[in-house]
């Protein structure tokens, strides 16, 4: 008896520890450069983490430099999964209400082919620009779910789709965001990517400015591991804190 008491717990341990890694691609074109779509592709994440039986912890991040705001989030479910708000946590300078969002459903949701009819959504209060997710702001949403389901399941199969409504990409454009899960090795070219589109930004950034010798670099040390460090003249001009991404990769290359 002693022995199953001991499996239970460990099995209950390991589901309360279980987490994914969720990204989203882009379901609108506003931009046609692409750049906004592939800001949000590569800087938008959504930790899943399993709590309680019941509860699931989902914790939005917006991890980079690039304008870009997440002003609203919906939920498409099966109407089993009995999906429910339990509470909104919210990061410095993020502030959102749960309901009324307006639009009700996710711009462009409903010319997929898979329709996204949203259930349930909450959204940054106003000024949204100012209290949605900004670059490296996150916000966490405490959901309850029917735990005969399993959620990660749901959100593999279609069952639980999250869809992202974000606005003030340069430029001014907004687009809509669905969420995917990162087939294996997707996530280091996305990272790769991410990495090459900063070091662009930045460099575009100066263009054309007399007497600048501008070059973005990757430098670590005790006080600041991997920054990027933007030089002009030789001296140091602005240090930026490396993103997720960066992180992983450091992490999986040293």
């Amino acid at each position: 008896m002693k022995h199953l008491l001991v499996v239970a717990a460990l099995i209950l341990s390991s589901l309360a520890t279980r987490a994914e890694l969720f990204t989203f691609y882009a379901i609108t074109s506003n931009d046609s450069s692409g750049h906004a779509q592939f800001v949000g592709e590569t800087q938008l994440y959504m930790d899943v983490t399993l709590l309680e039986m019941g509860q699931v912890s989902l914790v939005f991040k917006n991890d980079g430099l690039e304008d870009s705001v997440v002003t609203r989030i919906y939920f498409d479910f099966m109407p089993e999964l009995n999906l429910g708000l339990v509470a909104i946590n919210e990061g410095d300078g993020v502030d959102f209400k749960a309901t009324p969002v307006n639009p009700k459903n996710l711009p462009a949701g409903r010319g997929l082919e898979s329709i996204f009819i949203s259930d349930l959504g909450v959204a940054a209060n106003n000024p949204s620009p100012k209290n949605g997710i900004n670059p490296n702001d996150n916000l966490e949403l405490i959901m309850s779910y029917d735990d005969s389901y399993d959620i990660f399941s749901a959100l593999g199969n279609e069952d639980l789709r999250v869809g992202l409504h974000v606005q003030s990409f340069e430029g001014g454009n907004s687009e809509s965001f669905v969420n995917v899960i990162p087939e294996p090795g997707t996530l280091p070219l996305l990272c790769l990517g991410s990495l090459a589109l900063r070091w662009i930004r930045i460099k575009k950034s100066r263009k054309g400015k007399k007497g600048d010798t501008f070059t973005p670099y990757l430098t670590e040390n005790e006080s600041t591991p991997l920054q990027w460090v933007e030089i002009k003249s030789n001296h140091t001009r602005r240090d930026m804190p490396h993103t997720r991404c960066e992180a992983a990769m450091r992490k999986g290359f040293s």
